[in-house]
């Protein structure tokens, strides 16, 4: 097992429950009427992140196991694991701008 693989599940599973528990919160929030504030929404966000960048991590550090180490993986790997990183970060980023603009067309 790699020397950051326990630190990033952690991450990954602490990031999951703020998540988790502020999309609780939100819901609560919206079904009392109140309006909700941009950092209200930031607190998903960049949970989401970190549950992103955890699994993200975590698949790069099993995948570096199969292989059998840093030394064994061929560049078609790396370019197709950054290819992969790179889609799911940007499908991230797509939600993330689609939310709050439809937050901000809600509160016009």
């Amino acid at each position: 097992m790699h020397k950051h693989h326990k630190l990033s599940l952690i991450v990954e599973f602490t990031a999951l429950f703020v998540l988790i528990t502020s999309m609780v919160w939100i819901g609560q929030i919206k079904q009392a009427g109140a309006a909700l504030v941009t950092w209200q929404l930031a607190l998903p966000v960049v949970a989401s992140f970190f549950v992103l960048a955890g699994f993200l991590s975590n698949m790069y550090f099993r995948w570096i196991d199969s292989a059998g180490g840093k030394s064994s993986l061929t560049q078609r790997n790396q370019i197709f694991f950054w290819l992969l990183a790179l889609s799911l970060l940007s499908v991230w980023c797509f939600a993330v701008i689609k939310t709050f603009w439809n937050t901000t067309l809600d509160t016009i």
